[in-house]
């Protein structure tokens, strides 16, 4: 996420390199995410076998918490989070495709960093740094739901 985007959405005004931003970013983390499915989805079927698995990135405001100064990238990712559940819904029909979601944990980004940018830490619910170090000792849990699907945290 650019740290452009750290700021209340309501101060972003009719500035067309704002809502440019604003669109690549929403291009990026859901339209994205819809694209790389169906082209996953076609392949997977396809192909003689077993077929395979489909992992979406879930992140800030994937669980529909509020996202203060976030909030382009907060509805990006609930909406991942609502393709994710739809998708396992219809992939229960389809035995060649399974379909997950992974939270790798807060990334330090420029976003977290600059000091001009950054997002307050009143807003951070973890220590960006120690997720960041414990993010490498690999999965710290993973939920499977009753429909299909399952999310791993890191």
């Amino acid at each position: 996420m650019s740290s452009k985007h750290s700021a209340p959405l309501a101060t972003f005004g009719d500035s067309p390199g704002k809502q440019q931003e604003a669109s690549q970013l929403l291009r990026t983390n859901l339209v994205g995410a819809v694209h790389g499915y169906i082209a996953a989805a076609a392949l997977m079927q396809a192909q003689p076998g077993r077929g395979g698995h489909v992992f979406f990135v879930d992140g800030r405001g994937g669980d529909g918490s509020a996202t203060p100064l976030t909030a382009l990238y907060g509805c990006s990712k609930a909406g991942v989070q609502q393709l994710y559940r739809t998708l396992v819904a219809e992939s229960a029909s389809q035995p060649k495709l399974a379909v997950h979601t992974v939270q790798p944990g807060m990334m330090i980004t420029p976003l977290l960093v600059d000091k001009e940018t950054a997002i307050p830490r009143r807003h951070i619910k973890v220590d960006p740094v120690c997720v960041c170090v414990c993010a490498g000792c690999g999965v710290r849990g993973a939920v499977r739901s009753q429909s299909g699907g399952s999310q791993a945290l890191f």
